[in-house]
């Protein structure tokens, strides 16, 4: 029976040039001590055989870099041809624009780390896509989303889902309830601001007949239809106080009672919620219970704005028109404006837009086919010539020319794109660290990205890791 023997890289050079460090030293040892005993000088010896392992060591240095860098340099070659490889580049360069190192003509080592880093990105969004078929946007925010997903689907942790509306909490939850082991149970959804307080309990909770005017036939309420399954509270903060304490006594017991009815009914449920208001705020109002709030709490993911994920909002759009069924492209002009645009309804608001403008356009959808309040965006930074005034445009400073001043009073933060982009990135990072105890495998899983992507963007942001003592044991 044969076996096989693979020789990894970072074991075999280390070796080799270990083992023509201990020839020369053997070799040099070994003339000396012959030409001392024959009473000659053993230097110009020594010389030639310095000479003979220097030659030796710089043969087999250049076998080893041929054989490993070679692939390497056809695989760097196949990947720039790449068309997805040079959208991504053109993305990266986009935002890396304003950075003096970029300037520069790039070295060999540089062109291999930034392609690498590139190939990074593309691999994370790939493994994005993969798991999370239902979620568009491969944003380094969204894609921190989908890792706390991914953490937290597979426990029966409750789970607090914030942000503002119309950022697709409920497409997330749904995404939690679809990779949880209760994914072939129901998950059933209430909306605690659309149901008057009065029916909320009922709906909860059910009812027995003639438990109140109305009351005509028993009816089940949501946390006997989700057994097994999951109970997604949407707008959890609009939920009346008097429910709220009845719910808090269902999350502890895991059994409530009908309205107007005396049987103690057991559900096995999951409990994700979600609101857009600030609960610790509510909670000093007294307006939300502070036991319910821990209750729920127990895995937070705060969803991001629109206007803070980057290219998505593309690519959100570009899905959206491909629901209708129809093909629309959409030109320069439009794309530019969804871009400025910051998008107060989120999601919600760019889907109503793109189904508005596929209904007006002949095929592409134009600057013309958008709201007046896109289309003035891309006026931001640009001269106004598609016919659009400025008059009405937050933006001050003539039809032709736009301040800089005026630029970034309405942008929702200060200095460049890349400044802002560099910070939020370098702030992520630290916060991982933070809650991972130094430990870049951890901090990588919590980010969504790969290890050796945070590795090199903790190199970029100069960002310096230590670990705790907690992380040792």
């Amino acid at each position: 029976m044969k076996r096989e023997y693979r020789a990894k890289l970072y074991l075999l050079i280390p070796i080799i040039f270990t083992g023509l460090s201990l020839l020369a030293l053997i070799g040099a040892y070994e003339i000396t001590e012959y030409f001392h005993q024959v009473g000659k000088d053993p230097f110009r010896y020594v010389l030639y055989w310095a000479l003979i392992i220097i030659s030796l060591c710089g043969v087999v240095s250049i076998l080893v870099a041929r054989r490993i860098v070679q692939p390497l340099e056809r695989f760097l070659d196949r990947m720039e041809r790449n068309r997805v490889f040079r959208a991504s580049r053109r993305r990266r360069q986009a935002q890396e624009k304003s950075s003096v190192s970029q300037k520069r003509p790039l070295d060999e080592y540089q062109r291999m780390t930034q392609v690498f880093d590139q190939l990074s990105d593309i691999l994370d969004v790939m493994e994005a896509r993969e798991l999370f078929p239902g979620i568009v946007g491969q944003s380094p925010a969204m894609r921190a989303v989908m890792a706390q997903v991914k953490s937290v689907a597979d426990s029966e942790a409750s789970v607090l889902l914030l942000g503002e509306s119309g950022v697709g909490k409920e497409l997330v939850a749904r995404t939690i309830h679809d990779m949880s082991s209760r994914h072939e149970m129901p998950m059933v959804s209430i909306n605690c601001a659309a149901i008057p307080e009065g029916l909320l309990e009922s709906e909860l909770f059910g009812h027995e007949k003639g438990a109140f005017t109305g009351a005509h036939a028993r009816k089940l309420g949501k946390f006997e239809l989700a057994n097994k399954g999951t109970l997604f509270l949407d707008e959890i903060g609009d939920m009346p106080l008097a429910v709220q304490a009845k719910l808090l006594r269902v999350l502890q017991d895991k059994t409530f009672e009908r309205v107007g009815g005396t049987q103690q009914i057991w559900s096995d449920i999951r409990i994700i919620a979600a609101t857009n208001q600030n609960l610790p705020e509510l909670m000093q109002q007294q307006q939300f219970r502070e036991d319910l709030y821990y209750r729920l709490n127990v895995f937070q993911i705060a969803l991001p704005p629109l206007r803070s994920r980057g290219g998505d909002a593309i690519l959100l759009a570009n899905h959206f028109l491909s629901l209708h069924g129809q093909e629309v492209s959409i030109d320069e002009g439009a794309l530019d404006a969804i871009v400025r645009h910051s998008w107060p309804g989120n999601v919600r608001e760019l889907a109503n837009v793109m189904e508005r403008a596929a209904l007006l356009c002949d095929g592409v959808i134009r600057l013309e086919h958008l709201p007046s309040e896109v289309r003035r965006c891309a006026q931001i930074g640009s001269v106004a010539g598609e016919g659009e005034s400025l008059e009405n445009s937050p933006v001050q400073g003539g039809p032709d020319v736009v301040s800089v001043a005026a630029v970034k009073d309405v942008l929702p933060f200060k200095g460049s794109l890349d400044e802002h982009l560099a910070r939020v990135e370098k702030d992520m990072i630290q916060r991982a660290l933070k809650l991972s105890g130094g430990i870049q495998v951890r901090a990588a899983s919590l980010l969504g990205i790969k290890d050796r992507s945070l590795w090199h963007r903790v190199k970029k942001h100069g960002i310096t890791v230590q670990k705790t003592e907690n992380s040792k044991k």
